[in-house]
């Protein structure tokens, strides 16, 4: 198998910017903390549960919003309208 070969150089690599189509779910912070993008800034989730693997953004949400789902440690279910 020939060695893996980048796409591109790595220092042309840039942190994810938010686009006109929506935001960009960043994933977490040092803290453990759910972050997404925003054309505002970055919004960071500080309250409920600690999200296990696995978080979604669904786009389209009513009013426009993004929203974020996802698990709590005891399998609760629970949604975040930054």
């Amino acid at each position: 198998m020939p060695p893996f070969r980048a796409a591109e150089p790595l220092d042309s690599l840039r942190p994810a910017e938010s686009s006109p189509g929506g935001p960009v779910l960043l994933g977490r912070s040092a803290e453990g903390r759910i972050q997404l993008r925003t054309a505002e800034g970055i919004a960071v989730r500080s309250r409920g549960p600690y999200a296990l693997d696995g978080v979604a953004l669904h786009l389209g949400a009513v009013g426009g919003r993004p929203v974020v789902v996802g698990f709590g440690p005891d399998a609760a279910p629970w949604v975040w309208r930054p």
